[in-house]
């Protein structure tokens, strides 16, 4: 924010689904809820991270929705 230009989050590199449903949580952090099995937590601070919130059993959704 500080530069106002785009840096590499060399500490969370992670291949992503098509369309993955993303979201700005309060703290600053970016959740993804989906598509894949997996919740995570993206902290953008310094390198980058991802953090591993929870999974779910019901399987892949290849399709869908999300809301906040």
């Amino acid at each position: 924010v500080a530069t106002n230009s785009w840096r590499s989050l060399t500490g969370a590199q992670l291949s992503q689904e098509y369309y993955p449903m993303m979201f700005v949580a309060p703290n600053g952090r970016v959740i993804e809820v989906g598509p894949d099995l997996r919740t995570r937590s993206l902290d953008t601070s310094g390198a980058g991270q991802w953090t591993q919130l929870t999974s779910r059993t019901a399987g892949y959704r290849y399709a869908g929705t999300a809301a906040m």
